[in-house]
């Protein structure tokens, strides 16, 4: 390899699985990245300005801001301005970002359907990869059967495979910050820490408790799921968290964002956002 090669030698590392969500190249492009600084903030909101985002992956300020929308959108993207002057903080919604990878349809029709969610497409880029092989790649969970990040290098590192049933795996590459070299551990894509709480089958499991936050939660754009959210709500019941505590905090959330004009938009938090481990609904 040439000397100039090696100079250029900067990869970004990139989850090619997050083109599912439907947030184009950009917004997994970005996503990946985000991805990456929140894990060495161990889950925790962290700043980043525009300039160093088109820095560390070449995206554009108009690319940033169209890529943003999509994945806040989306929900697996939380963004909230702090301080003066106000610095834009950015966190993942790791619940909803593994809903939309994962599937809650490997629990219902694996074999038959695939469903789609925030634009995840049912086709394959690996159909037909293999033409004369005479035999069809069964997928579950709605992820390809070649679910592979982009692997820009040879030999870059080792692969860690996903198993969701017989769905294909999501691989993961070892990521390298633009600045400098930096080797880190490849890991799973983890089943939610909220997966042991009972799945309902239809709306008439929902606690009445639950149903009367519910249809006082603040309306958002991008859609909210109502099931991950009263996963969320049992799981706070069962730290000892009181019904009437959460219905309060909805009601304050509700009447905040009323004035700031947000209903109906993607700055309302995901309900299962609101009701996880962060208690947001503890929030004045």
């Amino acid at each position: 390899m040439s000397n100039f090669l090696q100079l250029v030698d900067r990869p970004i590392a990139f989850q090619r699985s997050f083109v599912r969500l439907g947030v184009g190249i950009t917004g997994a492009l970005l996503l990946s990245q985000i991805v990456y600084w929140q894990n060495r903030m161990e889950g925790n909101w962290f700043y980043k300005t525009q300039t160093d985002l088109e820095e560390e992956t070449g995206l554009t300020r108009y690319e940033q801001e169209g890529a943003r929308k999509k994945l806040v959108s989306c929900g697996v993207l939380e963004e909230a301005k702090r301080g003066i002057p106000a610095k834009l903080y950015f966190r993942v919604n790791q619940e909803r970002l593994e809903e939309l990878l994962l599937g809650e349809n490997q629990h219902a029709g694996m074999g038959k359907t695939n469903k789609q969610g925030c634009g995840i497409s049912a086709n394959s880029d690996a159909e037909n990869q293999h033409a004369g092989m005479g035999k069809t790649n069964k997928q579950g969970c709605g992820i390809s059967a070649n679910s592979d990040a982009e692997n820009q290098h040879a030999g870059m590192g080792k692969t860690n495979e996903q198993s969701c049933g017989n769905s294909a795996s999501i691989h993961t590459v070892d990521y390298q910050e633009t600045t400098q070299k930096i080797n880190t551990e490849n890991k799973y894509l983890g089943a939610s820490a909220e997966a042991d709480t009972p799945k309902v089958k239809s709306s008439t499991d929902y606690s009445p408790a639950f149903e009367e936050a519910w249809q006082a939660y603040p309306k958002r754009s991008g859609g909210n799921n109502k099931l991950s959210a009263f996963k969320a709500w049992n799981a706070r019941i069962k730290q000892g968290v009181k019904p009437e505590t959460m219905l309060e905090g909805v009601k304050r959330y509700a009447a905040f964002m009323a004035s700031e004009g947000k209903i109906g938009t993607s700055f309302v938090k995901q309900a299962a956002t609101f009701f996880g481990p962060d208690k947001h609904f503890d929030e004045p």
